[in-house]
């Protein structure tokens, strides 16, 4: 078992159902359009054993704007995250830029009057949409998103959300793109009587 499957392993076994439900907390819905770029800092293939497929990976660093979706962003309270994220994430592919895979990452997020930083995570190149997308998706990503506000309004609460993001790829390579995006979440904010 490799050490990253060993830490998974132990997240998963100490995640307490009971102390999350006992948790106090108030909601705000995030609604956000994402518009950035994608630019590889470092690319390479590993080579798997056959009948494997090889692995394409890259680190890419990943800046983006952050802009209220209405109607579903909260008015009174999530306009205070609208704003820039940059950060940088690690893709791993199958056989080639298109193929399918995953991502990993972290970023910090500046609001208008927030300081996040967060991570995310997702499966890339894949559709989940079956009625109307095919479930290899070029150029797709979809994944969670975890973020934890460290300054300024609602410092303390914590963001959860689920995103997907377009961009344009380039069979057997990673590439410097713009992407589009949105974001769907719920802020945790610190509860108080």
């Amino acid at each position: 078992m490799s050490e990253i499957t060993e830490r998974l392993r132990k997240e998963i076994d100490t995640l307490d159902l009971g102390y999350v439900y006992e948790e106090k907390a108030c909601m705000v819905k995030v609604s956000k359009d994402l518009r950035g770029n994608f630019t590889v800092i470092k690319q390479e293939w590993q080579e798997c054993a056959a009948p494997l497929p090889n692995t394409l990976k890259a680190m890419i660093a990943l800046e983006a704007q952050v802009r209220s979706h209405s109607p579903c962003d909260d008015p009174d309270y999530a306009k205070v995250f609208d704003g820039d994220i940059k950060g940088e994430l690690m893709f791993a592919y199958m056989d080639t830029g298109s193929d399918r895979g995953y991502h990993v990452g972290k970023f910090e997020w500046h609001g208008g009057d927030a300081l996040l930083v967060g991570k995310m995570s997702g499966v890339t190149n894949a559709g989940t949409h079956r009625a109307c997308e095919p479930c290899d998706r070029g150029g797709h990503m979809e994944g969670r998103l975890d973020a934890v506000v460290v300054e300024g309004k609602f410092e303390g609460g914590r963001l959860l959300a689920a995103y997907v993001i377009n961009y344009d790829t380039n069979p057997g390579k990673a590439q410097d793109t713009a992407f589009s995006g949105a974001l769907e979440g719920v802020v945790l904010l610190p509860w108080r009587r």
